[in-house]
């Protein structure tokens, strides 16, 4: 992407200049950092894919972030380089484009008007057990109601996860509050939207926001912590997925 970096930070994205962010105390470029800020948000870890060229000095990244509250929110971050001709900057545009919720804010909704958020900021703490009311899929807010394989709505929380180079498929392990399963789950990118999203969904994540729907491809009882997934990796045109664990060992799932 030229002489670039974007970096991603537990509240913003910001694209410097490499020369600027190797020497911050010398600047020649005469660019400030680009920021992005992210709201009512506080981001634990990120998951990029390759930087795809769209077109000459145009470059699509998606992105994984995940709030421990929240949930795993999908980014499409699109970078205009300029030209040698150019007088102008780079531009830096980020749109949330997906969503899996784990604990959002509960929304009330009435027929009078677009429902009034009722949420406030994310603390930058790193609970291990979310605790927010999961109480908003019962007044879809989200579709797809995403729950245990029982049909439960009570979530749990993450521990690794990535994203395709490609940005079209992605993996993610959950696992369960007060259970030893842990369940290995995938999301692919469609492009048809299946169901249509809520009026409450629209006004708090907008239009371009999808539910990502999970798929569990495989299910672990750990009992102990050791066994936990800590990593994964997996091949988007392959459909490989490999799993490590606090131990340091390593498994390869079967393709059926």
């Amino acid at each position: 992407m030229g002489p670039y970096l974007l970096v991603a930070r537990t509240r913003s994205i910001d694209l410097h200049h490499i020369q600027t962010a190797l020497q911050p105390t010398v600047s020649n470029t005469g660019m400030p950092p680009m920021h992005h800020p992210f709201s009512m948000t506080t981001f634990k870890e990120f998951s990029l894919s390759n930087a795809v060229a769209k077109f000459t000095h145009a470059y699509e990244i998606a992105i994984l972030a995940y709030d421990v509250i929240q949930g795993l929110f999908r980014y499409k971050v699109e970078l205009r380089l300029p030209q040698a001709q150019d007088h102008l900057g780079p531009r830096l545009t980020v749109t949330q484009v997906g969503l899996y919720p784990l604990g959002l804010p509960v929304h009330t909704s009435s027929a009078s008007g677009p429902p009034t958020p009722s949420y406030s900021p994310t603390l930058g703490t790193e609970t291990p057990t979310p605790t927010v009311s999961h109480t908003h899929f019962l007044q879809n807010l989200g579709h797809l109601a995403h729950g245990t394989s029982s049909g439960a709505v009570s979530r749990g929380f993450l521990s690794t996860f990535s994203i395709g180079a490609q940005g079209l498929r992605a993996i993610w392990i959950e696992r369960r509050r007060g259970g030893v399963s842990r369940e290995v789950q995938v999301w692919s990118h469609s492009p048809l939207q299946k169901v249509l999203p809520s009026p409450a969904w629209v006004y708090r994540f907008g239009a371009d926001c999808e539910e990502m729907e999970k798929k569990v491809v495989y299910t672990i009882n750990s009992y102990d912590l050791r066994d936990d997934i800590i990593c994964c990796a997996f091949s988007e045109s392959r459909g490989i997925i490999a799993l490590g664990n606090r131990l340091g060992n390593v498994r390869i799932l079967p393709i059926d």
